[in-house]
């Protein structure tokens, strides 16, 4: 059963500015603020990152990946898909660990993150 995030860019209390120079990681302000849970983040071996926006897709696939170096894990295999709708055709055959997903991508796509969640958790029941 995959674990699933849902994040938003807009909340500054969850993701600040995300920069190299922070005190506090991108990681450290989801973990502080109920998003990830560590062992089930950096033991997945298969985390999909979903998001419209490539800079937050992209920004995030780094974070996890520097998170899971310095936690001193194997790297687990890091997807970023940038159409929601296309999460959803490929979950039932790939089945990845961990979703993270972006809230905001419903004008662009038809789906938010939260109704990605809602149709994965669906298909799920089915496995």
């Amino acid at each position: 059963m995959a674990v699933f995030y849902l994040m938003s860019g807009g909340d500054p209390q969850v993701m600040g500015s995300i920069t190299r120079d922070l005190d506090i990681s991108f990681l450290d302000k989801m973990k502080r603020n109920g998003f990830i849970e560590v062992g089930k983040l950096y033991h997945a071996k298969s985390i999909w990152v979903v998001d419209d926006n490539p800079r937050g897709g992209e920004t995030t696939v780094y974070a996890i990946t520097e998170g899971a170096q310095s936690a001193g894990t194997e790297n687990p295999r890091l997807v970023y898909i940038q159409n929601p709708n296309d999460a959803l055709s490929r979950f039932p055959s790939e089945r990845p660990d961990v979703v993270v997903t972006d809230y905001e991508m419903e004008s662009r796509y038809g789906i938010n993150g939260d109704e990605l969640i809602r149709r994965m958790r669906e298909m799920e029941k089915g496995f």
